[in-house]
C-alpha cells in the first residue's frame, strides 16, 4: 500500500485540504478566543470601575490621603487591579500602585481624554510610572459640565496574554487533534478502498504476465466487491478461453510440424508467397531446385531471391488472373529443367500463392534417352536386315545359279544373322538387368575362378590375332558380394572388347588386387585407345567411337552399357582410363564379401 500512488495522491490532497481547513479555523478560533479574553478583560475593568464610580460619584476626594491610598490598595488586591482616581485637572488624587506625589499629571493620557470626550475611555500602552504594558479603562463621574474626575481601571497585559495564550494552545491542541483523528480515519478508509485495488492489480499484472489466472478474496457488498466479483468470474472464464486457446495452439503446432515434416521430406519443391510475392514457406527442395545460396528467404520477396523470368511471369499471371498457371523452366547455372505450377491459396481478398517446382531433368533425359535407344535400336536392327533383305533378293533373283558367287552371299546372310542374334541377345539381357533390379541375389564369388574362366573362353581368339593374353591375381581367395552369371557377363565384355580393339602383336593383361574393404579389378590392353571426348559416352547404350571399325569387328554397343549396369547392381564403382594409340584401362571395384 505504501507504494501505492492513488493512495497517497488522495491522501495527499485529503491531508493538504485537511490540514488547509484545519489551519483557518483554528485561526479564526484563535482569534475568536483572543478577543472574547481581551473583552472580558475589559469587562471586568467596566465592572470595576463602575463599581468604583459609584462609590466615589456623591464624595469624590478633593485631595490624596492615607485612608484612600489603602482603601484602593486593598479593592486593588482584591480584584487583582490597579486603581487610579485623577481629578478633571489631571492630578492624580489615588493609586494603589505609586503614590499620587510621585505620578506626574494624567491629563494627556489617552483613556482620560477619551472619557472626557464620550464618558469612558479605553487604552493598551506600557505604562510610563510602572513601565510595564496594561490595558486602561477609564469613566468620568459626572456629565462634562459638571465633571468632577476620572476613575481609572488598569490590569497588567502580561495576565490578559496568558489567558490568550492559554486560549490559544487549547485551540491549536484541539484543532490538531481533529487533524490527527481525520488523518487516521481518512488512512483506514483510504486502506480499504485502495487495498482491494492493489489486489486487483497484482492479480491484473499476473494475467499479463502469462502466469496462473488468480482469483481475488474481497467479500464487500459495494463497488469494489462488484468488480472483484466480475473480476474473479473473467479470471476463469479467461482461464477456460487460455486453455482452449493452448490446446488449439498444441494442435495447431504439431499439425504445422508434420505438415513442415512432410513438406521437407518431399523431392518436390514447394514455396508460399503472399500476395505481394512475399515467401511464407520454402522447403529445402525448393532451394535446390531454385538454386537459392540464401538459408533464410522466408520474408523477402521472391525476386529477389530467385532472379528467373518464366517464374515471375506465371506466378504475376496467376495472381492477376487466380487461375493456375504451368510451364517448364530451365535453371541456369544448374542447367536442371524444373517443371512449374502456380495455384492460388484460399483465404481472404489477398490469400497469395502456392508453387508446386518438379525437377524433370532425369525424366527429360530418359525420354531423350529411350527416344535415342528407340533410334539407335531400329538402326542397329535395320542394317543387318537391310543386308539380309539385298543378299537373298539377289539370290531368288538368279545368284543361286551363280556358283561363283551364291556361297559369299549365304555366308554374309549368315554373318548378319548372328551379328542380328547376338543384338537381341544383348537387348535382353540389358532389359533383364533394368527390369528385375531387386530380385538380383547378391552371394560371395570367387572372383579368381571366374577370371580364369573368362580368360580360357578368350584365349584362342587372343591367339588366333597373336595377342598376349596374361592373368596377376594373388595367392589368397579374393571374395566379392556379386551375382556369378553378372560378374562373368562382366569380364566377358571386357576381354571381349580388349580382344576387339587390340591390334596383332597386342598385350591384355588382366590384374586382381586386394584394395581394403574393397577388391579392385583391372583390364589393361595397349590397343588403340579411346579419344578424350569420346571417354564420357562410351557406357551408354549403341554408342561406338568409331562405328564402321565396330560394325567390322562384330560390336552391339551394348558391352560397356551392361557392364555398367551390373556393376551398378553391385554397388560397385567403374572407371576408365585411356589413350588414343597407346590403349585402355578399365577397372572396377566390388564390395569384400
Amino acid at each position: 500500500m505504501f507504494a501505492s500512488r492513488i493512495f497517497w495522491r488522495i491522501f495527499g490532497w485529503y491531508a493538504l485540504l485537511t490540514m488547509g481547513l484545519v489551519l483557518t479555523l483554528g485561526s479564526i478560533l484563535a482569534d475568536r478566543m483572543e478577543r472574547t479574553v481581551v473583552d472580558t478583560f475589559r469587562q471586568r475593568l467596566h465592572d470595576t470601575a463602575e463599581a468604583l464610580r459609584d462609590s466615589y460619584e456623591a464624595d469624590f476626594p478633593e485631595a490624596p490621603g492615607r485612608e484612600l491610598q489603602e482603601r484602593l490598595e486593598s479593592l486593588a488586591e482584591r480584584n487583582q487591579t490597579r486603581l487610579t482616581l485623577v481629578d478633571d485637572a489631571g492630578t492624580v488624587i489615588g493609586d494603589s500602585a505609586r503614590a499620587p506625589a510621585e505620578m506626574e499629571n494624567h491629563r494627556e493620557r489617552p483613556e482620560l481624554l477619551m472619557a472626557r470626550k464620550n464618558g469612558d475611555g479605553y487604552a493598551r500602552r506600557k505604562s510610563p510610572t510602572l513601565g510595564i504594558p496594561m490595558m486602561y479603562y477609564a469613566i468620568r463621574l459626572t456629565p462634562a459640565k459638571r465633571s468632577r474626575g476620572f476613575v481609572r481601571i488598569a490590569v497588567d497585559t502580561s495576565k490578559i496574554d496568558s489567558e490568550v495564550h492559554s486560549a490559544k494552545r487549547l485551540v491549536w491542541t484541539s484543532t490538531a487533534a481533529i487533524s490527527f483523528i481525520i488523518l487516521v480515519v481518512t488512512w483506514g478508509v483510504l486502506r480499504r478502498i485502495v487495498r482491494p485495488i492493489e489486489e486487483l492489480t497484482r492479480a491484473a499484472r499476473a494475467i499479463t504476465a502469462g502466469r496462473q489466472t488468480p482469483r481475488v478474496d474481497i467479500t464487500r457488498r459495494d463497488e469494489l466487491g462488484v468488480l472483484a466479483a466480475s473480476f474473479n468470474s473473467m479470471s476463469t472464464e479467461l482461464a477456460h478461453r487460455i486453455e482452449e486457446l493452448q490446446k488449439q495452439r498444441l494442435a495447431i503446432s504439431a499439425n504445422s510440424q508434420l505438415l513442415e515434416t512432410v513438406l521437407s521430406a518431399m523431392t518436390e519443391g514447394v514455396v508460399a508467397v503472399d500476395s505481394n510475392q512475399v515467401v511464407l514457406f520454402a522447403n529445402g527442395a525448393a532451394r535446390r531446385l531454385l538454386d537459392i545460396d540464401a538459408h533464410d528467404i522466408v520474408g523477402k520477396p521472391i525476386w529477389e531471391t530467385a532472379r528467373i523470368g518464366p517464374l515471375q511471369q506465371v506466378l504475376e499471371e496467376t495472381l492477376r488472373d487466380g487461375t493456375a498457371g504451368r510451364c517448364s523452366l530451365e535453371i541456369p547455372r544448374t542447367k536442371a529443367t524444373v517443371a512449374l505450377g502456380v495455384v492460388c491459396l484460399s483465404g481472404n481478398s489477398s490469400p497469395g500463392a502456392l508453387i508446386v517446382l518438379e525437377d524433370v531433368t532425369e525424366l527429360r533425359r530418359l525420354e531423350s534417352v529411350r527416344r535415342d535407344f528407340v533410334s539407335n535400336v531400329s538402326h542397329e536392327l535395320k542394317t543387318p536386315l537391310t543386308a539380309i533383305q539385298a543378299m537373298s533378293e539377289t539370290l531368288l533373283d538368279g545368284g543361286l545359279e551363280d556358283d561363283q558367287h551364291n556361297r559369299d552371299f549365304v555366308e554374309r546372310i549368315s554373318e548378319q544373322a548372328d551379328r542380328l542374334h547376338a543384338l537381341i541377345l544383348d537387348l535382353l539381357r540389358l532389359s533383364r538387368i533394368e527390369a528385375e533390379p531387386d530380385q538380383l541375389e547378391l552371394t560371395p564369388v570367387r572372383v579368381i575362378d571366374v577370371l580364369r574362366r573368362c580368360i580360357d573362353e578368350h584365349r584362342d581368339t587372343a591367339n588366333s590375332k597373336n595377342l598376349q593374353l596374361d592373368i596377376d591375381v594373388p595367392d589368397a581367395p579374393l571374395m566379392v558380394l556379386a551375382n556369378s552369371e553378372g560378374l562373368t557377363t562382366i569380364f566377358d565384355n571386357l576381354l571381349d572388347n580388349a580382344v576387339k580393339y587390340s591390334s596383332a602383336g597386342g598385350h591384355i593383361v588382366v590384374v586382381a588386387t586386394n584394395d581394403g574393404e574393397k577388391i579392385r579389378i583391372e583390364v589393361r590392353d595397349n590397343g588403340l585407345g579411346i579419344p578424350l571426348e569420346h571417354q564420357r559416352r562410351v557406357f551408354e547404350r549403341f554408342y561406338r567411337v568409331d562405328r564402321a571399325r565396330s560394325r567390322d569387328v562384330g560390336g552391339t554397343g551394348l558391352g560397356l552399357a551392361i557392364v555398367k549396369h551390373w556393376v551398378q547392381l553391385f554397388d560397385g564403382e567403374i572407371e576408365l582410363q585411356s589413350e588414343f594409340g597407346h590403349g585402355t584401362e578399365v577397372a572396377i571395384e566390388l564390395a569384400k564379401a
